[in-house]
């Protein structure tokens, strides 16, 4: 298979595994947001409870029908071109919220999405343009880049534990979003060892399955916190523009992917990014869950 015909399947399977994602996105918010007692918080004893709900676990796996497409379509293309497709999960989302809750949707949430969306678009298209195929194999590259993305998304958890209410939703699925990102890439790391011919027993194998256990049983909580706090749509519009992002930033920096990029693209592309993180945020603050969720908690406060 050429380049060009690996890079194109890879985009298909990659929308169709951005589909998946949001439709188990929706129905894991759903079965959180049922199970509330109003609580903005999921503890130990309701997220084993979760495990034993249909509706999560059908929402599970749709997002395992998405990890599978997705990890097809990274070892057939650089992470730069694959990871940022994610981002058509949003529109989805907003779709699907629509057909199972029956409410409305405001013209400016479609507007934020826009945002969302076109910024992450042209994001992606000049990635792609000067994205270098040939991964390189660093630790002394991988390792802090990955380190520096753990500690962001301890920072962001406690934005999303103690900082405004409005942005708690948004920041807790910015912090899973930051475990996830990285831990695409070092996905990418395992394939393409595989790839080069290395055994299973190659420490690159199991160094990546083992970095891999904690970003996604860590990433699982934590964005059932950002479930509990926020509407689906902005859980999943954070993630999938925050994510592509830090695989992005992962393997230009990690992995070589940007050894071709000048200073040009890396400006336009630094203000596509800023331009959908601005739609995300906006998405979130204006939404019309995080709306009613600011009147109850005014109400609230007014018979205290």
């Amino acid at each position: 298979m050429t380049d060009s015909a690996a890079i194109a399947l890879a985009i298909v399977l990659a929308v169709l595994a951005s589909f998946a994602y949001a439709f188990g996105i929706a129905w894991q918010h759903r079965s959180v947001d049922a199970s509330s007692d109003g609580s903005e918080t999921v503890g130990l004893k309701k997220f084993l409870a979760l495990l034993t709900n249909p509706q999560w676990l059908l929402g599970l796996a749709g997002i395992g029908v998405s990890a599978v497409g997705h990890l097809i379509a990274v070892s057939l293309a650089p992470v730069t071109v694959v990871q940022p497709i994610g981002i058509l999960a949003v529109v989805w989302a907003v779709l699907i919220s629509r057909r199972v809750y029956g409410t409305p949707i405001p013209r400016r949430t479609w507007l934020f999405v826009a945002l969302t969306v076109g910024g992450l678009t042209a994001f992606t298209v000049l990635s792609s343009m000067h994205a270098n195929t040939a991964t390189v194999i660093d630790p002394s590259r991988i390792l802090p880049v990955a380190g520096t993305m753990y500690v962001l998304a301890g920072i962001l958890c406690l934005v999303g534990w103690r900082g405004p209410h409005w942005i708690r939703c948004m920041a807790w699925a910015a912090a899973a979003a930051c475990l996830y990102g990285q831990a695409t890439g070092l996905i990418k790391v395992g394939l393409t060892s595989l790839q080069r011919g290395e055994g299973i027993t190659s420490p690159w194998i199991w160094g990546t399955v083992l970095a891999l256990i904690v970003p996604y049983a860590l990433g699982a909580w934590i964005v059932q916190q950002a479930y509990a706090t926020g509407a689906a749509e902005i859980a999943v519009g954070t993630m999938t523009t925050i994510d592509p992002i830090c695989a992005v930033i992962f393997g230009m920096l990690a992995l070589g992917e940007g050894e071709g990029v000048g200073p040009l693209t890396l400006l336009g592309m630094a203000a596509f990014g800023l331009i959908a993180a601005v739609g995300v945020a906006l998405l979130s603050r204006y939404h019309p869950d995080t709306l009613a969720r600011q009147e109850k908690r005014a109400l609230a406060a007014e018979t205290v």
